[in-house]
């Protein structure tokens, strides 16, 4: 059972140096997530991901 059905993401890249990445590491199709849409805003893009059924 999966307690999230839906996730909203902001994604706002900052060059800083070095640093890890949100998604190193997660595999979302295997975790039941894909990618709806996306959109890009001025800021930031914001990535909406739903579980698939």
């Amino acid at each position: 059972m999966s307690l999230i059905d839906e996730l909203h993401l902001a994604v706002r890249p900052i060059l800083l140096g070095s640093g890890e990445h949100l998604r190193d590491g997660l595999d979302l199709h295997a975790l039941g997530y894909a990618r709806t849409h996306a959109v890009a805003g001025e800021r930031a893009t914001y990535v909406f991901l739903s579980k698939r059924a």
